[in-house]
């Protein structure tokens, strides 16, 4: 799930490109340091937007799913 959150949140950078026709394609966020800042931001919200989900969804509506920081 990091994996593929990272991926998204790496080509928002060229979607806004693409939009407004303005600025390079692949920027700072494909770049070494870019990618990795992007994989940190990525692996610290994953958690709460996984939880989020869930509530979201109606997986377990009598108990919240709380997903540890070990699992990942």
């Amino acid at each position: 799930m990091v994996f593929g959150w990272t991926q998204i949140v790496m080509d928002i950078q060229p979607l806004i490109v693409m939009i407004t026709d303005e600025g390079q394609l692949h920027g700072f966020s494909h770049t070494y340091i870019g990618v990795t800042v992007l994989a940190i931001l990525s692996a610290l919200t994953i958690k709460y937007l996984s939880e989020l989900g869930f509530k979201i969804l109606g997986v377990a509506k009598d108990d919240p799913i709380t997903i540890a920081w070990w699992l990942f």
